[in-house]
């Protein structure tokens, strides 16, 4: 039996990891998916296994002598692991419907917002006190809270896809941005991407860091 929940926890996201390498080779070789697509994939599976990781960490490790409550929490640990999934699923799918593309905005920062809750699962499996989770005492300042953090994760998803928008105009310029190499107007749109990737990148960790993990208030 595993000593600590973390050693389930991590488990569970070696085996998330796992079937996103075998989940990326089907893509590749059938031309479903680009490189720079599956690549940004990757994370997500690992995160999307941390719920029902937890779940099950705290299930060995520590409710053994409680089977019922231990699976309660497995399945709840599970129903969150495939609603997270489920949603980035959906907003990807829905993104490829006619008029319905610009929901893909919504796609990396919620990624990105899950990467951040996973920090706080590794840190409550190891015992570890929650990062950046001082929320305030006052109204006004949950609001101002939870407003620089919904700009962070904002700007840093944008970030995001602006990097797989430039990653993938690279690979193959005239499917992904309209233009062709040799188009006067492409070696400007790869540089105006680059510099839309740094300046929100940039601001998004500014904001992160200095609004939301500061613990001065």
């Amino acid at each position: 039996m595993p000593a600590q929940p973390g050693t389930v926890l991590i488990a569970a996201m070696a085996v998330g990891f796992g079937f996103a390498a075998q989940e990326n080779i089907v893509y590749l070789l059938t031309g479903r998916a680009t490189v720079i697509d599956r690549l940004l994939s990757v994370p997500g599976h690992g995160i999307f296994a941390a719920p029902w990781g937890l779940a099950l960490g705290f299930a060995v490790c520590r409710l053994v002598r409680h089977l019922r409550y231990s699976m309660d929490l497995v399945w709840k640990g599970w129903f969150v692991a495939v609603l997270c999934h489920g949603l980035a699923n959906s907003i990807a799918l829905l993104s490829i419907v006619p008029g319905l593309g610009d929901i893909l905005y919504l796609f990396f920062p919620w990624l990105l917002y899950l990467a951040w809750i996973t920090e706080g699962i590794l840190a409550r499996a190891q015992g570890e006190p929650l990062p950046g989770r001082d929320w305030g005492t006052t109204l006004p300042e949950r609001l101002r809270y939870l407003g620089f953090g919904a700009a962070a994760l904002w700007m840093g998803g944008l970030a995001i896809m602006h990097l797989r928008i430039l990653g993938n105009s690279v690979i193959d310029p005239f499917r992904y941005s309209g233009m062709l190499a040799t188009d006067d107007d492409f070696n400007y749109f790869l540089v105006r991407q680059f510099f839309r990737v740094v300046i929100l990148g940039m601001a998004a960790i500014l904001v992160f860091r200095y609004q939301i993990l500061r613990r001065d208030g």
